[in-house]
């Protein structure tokens, strides 16, 4: 689905705000504060507070989606390389959309909408099929080893970034030597050495050493 400009402003707004104070605890009214100050715009625009989370969820979701349909039509790229740029991608996402990130968790965990439920359903299977087309591709061309276990090493790909994600306060803690430090310290240095360690994990356990 494509919106306009003003649709746009109010979404970034809602998924600010969505991740600050939840859900539950928004209301349009807040949205329409921050935003235009116009809780009838709001309401003509997207109808109710659930319809704006699904606008939300279905901006970035869909952007994800049409960027990695382009990514599987490159044949410039080796499989390989396609998995590196996923993960420099699913990483840059986690340092760069943190509200979203925040947004995704949080109803990942406590939504029981089925509307919500079916969008982050379909984004994670969409995710996951496009994922093993590229494993299955890098096997089939003999660049992978046949005996890939997709499903753990899509799931230690997802979990080792997410558990990254939520005790990276602790890790740069001890990168830093201090607490106080870790207010002023930079990130991207802790995503460029977790993307260089996932690489090298998914080199060692993908390259196919007989070809």
């Amino acid at each position: 689905m494509k919106f306009g400009d003003k649709e746009l402003f109010v979404i970034d707004i809602a998924e600010k705000l969505f991740a600050e104070k939840g859900f539950e605890g928004t209301s349009v009214r807040d949205i329409a504060k921050e935003a235009c100050g116009n809780v009838s715009m709001v309401s003509y625009y997207f109808g109710s507070k659930e319809n704006l989370l699904i606008a939300v969820l279905e901006r970035r979701t869909n952007d994800m989606k049409i960027h990695l349909n382009h990514l599987l039509d490159n044949t410039e790229l080796t499989n390989l390389q396609k998995i590196n740029i996923i993960i420099d991608e699913f990483l840059q996402n986690m340092m760069q959309l943190k509200n979203f990130q925040k947004i995704l968790i949080r109803e990942e965990l406590f939504n029981r909408d089925p509307k919500i439920y079916a969008i982050l359903d379909d984004f994670k299977k969409n995710n996951k099929a496009m994922f093993f087309q590229i494993l299955r591709h890098g096997i089939e061309v003999g660049e992978f080893k046949k005996d890939v276990e997709m499903e753990l090493l899509m799931a230690m790909f997802i979990g080792t970034v997410k558990q990254m994600y939520i005790a990276q306060d602790a890790y740069l803690r001890n990168e830093e030597g201090n607490k106080e430090a870790v207010k002023d310290c930079n990130n991207t240095e802790m995503y460029k050495k977790l993307s260089a360690y996932i690489k090298q994990m998914f080199k060692v356990i993908l390259a196919n050493d007989e070809k």
